[in-house]
């Protein structure tokens, strides 16, 4: 959920960058179901075609999933046709996004308006207001709540649920893919508590966890994180030198993707990644060229900041492509350490990272020499 204050609300269960609880998360594996309703409301009545609506809020978001998993997750997103009237006005509903109980009454009163549909408690439903819903409901929040906390219905109980709003329209189908990863077990990127563009900083455009507007993938640690890539993909390195080549992550899964640098005094909870950077930007503008490196705290929550990018250079430089320019200050699209690059990055307990790309090879991959080195 894309929020401006706050965190969670009493009754929700947040994530963090460390082994996903499934099941209290749904596992994205094999075929994965989602239903999609769509509600109206008195004060706010809708008759727009409910087939144009689902392709603005779904999109590409199926496609996109099966990619991103390199098929190891195939989305399928059913339809019911038509709008349904809410019980209460859309301002009855307003602080969705930050009562848990308000949330689920929202919901449950959505789903009460399907009786002829047996919800199954393995599916992700999805429930879609009208686009003039207006600022009583401006943003698209997923309900995260605890096992025995969700809405019991005859087939069982229901927990893995998004609810779209008014960004829903004015954004596009990422929406749906950043509150599904919610659904998934992945955390917020971005700041609770700050304001664009600062609440993007630490991750900025290169996970859509972050921003929805400038990212387009998910960053190699989530794909790992999600089960879509495996230890096979990861080499680790806790002190000395490695030399490794590097693939692509838009091949196929086969390869070495990351290497993980363990912190030596809390390898359970903190590490860092270096992996080959992914295109960002809402054209994907600057595409994958060269090396980024971030940072992982298991123990930080979701909106606490527990990936951080670290920028190759503190330039404040703007990528330009096709008249569309990124901005610096939101995106980082200078993070990325580029060809025949070599970069020194700082770690905790008196060590640092030496990386060096010692030669570029066709279709994106890198072969790279990293180093530990101990400043005592």
């Amino acid at each position: 959920m894309e929020v401006k204050v706050g965190s969670f609300s009493l009754g929700e269960i947040g994530e963090a960058e460390g082994p996903t609880q499934y099941p209290l998360r749904l596992e994205p594996k094999g075929s994965i179901n989602a239903i999609m309703l769509f509600v109206d409301f008195p004060d706010v009545p809708e008759n727009t075609n409910t087939d144009q609506i689902r392709e603005k809020v779904a999109g590409k978001s199926q496609e996109w999933f099966k990619e991103e998993s390199y098929s190891k997750i195939n989305l399928t997103i059913n339809t019911i046709s038509g709008w349904r009237r809410m019980p209460k006005e859309s301002h009855s509903y307003g602080q969705i996004s930050s009562c848990f109980n308000l949330h689920k009454t929202y919901i449950t009163d959505a789903l009460n308006l399907f009786p002829d549909i047996s919800f199954c408690p393995d599916y992700i439903v999805y429930i879609v207001a009208p686009p003039n819903v207006g600022n009583n409901l401006n943003i698209s929040p997923t309900w995260r709540p605890n096992i025995g906390d969700g809405v019991q219905l005859p087939n069982g109980e229901i927990r893995h649920v998004v609810t779209f709003c008014k960004d829903a329209y004015t954004r596009d189908y990422r929406v749906l893919c950043h509150e599904t990863g919610h659904i998934f077990g992945l955390p917020d990127l971005y700041l609770y508590g700050k304001h664009f563009p600062d609440d993007r900083n630490p991750v900025t455009g290169w996970d859509v966890m972050s921003c929805v507007d400038c990212g387009r993938h998910f960053l190699g640690w989530h794909r790992y994180k999600l089960g879509w890539l495996s230890d096979s993909n990861m080499v680790e390195l806790s002190f000395g030198t490695i030399i490794v080549k590097l693939t692509s992550f838009l091949k196929k899964e086969g390869g070495i993707k990351m290497i993980k640098i363990t912190d030596p005094e809390d390898p359970h909870h903190k590490s860092h990644i270096i992996e080959l950077s992914q295109g960002i930007g809402r054209f994907e503008e600057t595409m994958n060229e060269g090396l980024l490196v971030y940072s992982i705290d298991c123990s930080l929550p979701g909106g606490e900041g527990p990936i951080q990018i670290l920028s190759a250079t503190s330039k404040n430089t703007s990528d330009t492509s096709s008249n569309i320019t990124i901005k610096s200050n939101c995106c980082k699209s200078h993070a990325p350490l580029k060809e025949n690059g070599l970069q020194t990055f700082p770690l905790r307990n008196h060590q640092s990272l030496l990386l060096e790309i010692l030669r570029k090879h066709k279709n994106n991959n890198y072969t790279v020499q990293v180093t530990i080195i101990v400043t005592q």
